[in-house]
């Protein structure tokens, strides 16, 4: 059972790392690209996404390397 939880642990620390890769992907190349005011809240609505899925994904990385280095507590 040990080797199950520490693979899930490993499979969601996986998962973090491809949420923050998503984040890097959804992050704009150019942020404001000198666009007035007016054009410029799609950009920054990116920009606040991106960082809203670096964060999960950094969290999911934390909690996945917890699951797979800390003993179950049912053992």
């Amino acid at each position: 059972m040990t080797l199950r939880i520490r693979l899930l642990g490993l499979f969601i620390v996986a998962c973090g790392a491809a949420l923050c890769y998503g984040a890097l992907a959804l992050w704009p190349s150019d942020p404001l690209g000198g666009a007035p005011v007016e054009h410029a809240i799609v950009p920054l609505l990116r920009i606040v996404g991106a960082t809203v899925a670096a964060l999960v994904g950094l969290l999911n990385i934390v909690a996945g390397f917890a699951v797979a280095a800390l003993k179950p507590a049912r053992e």
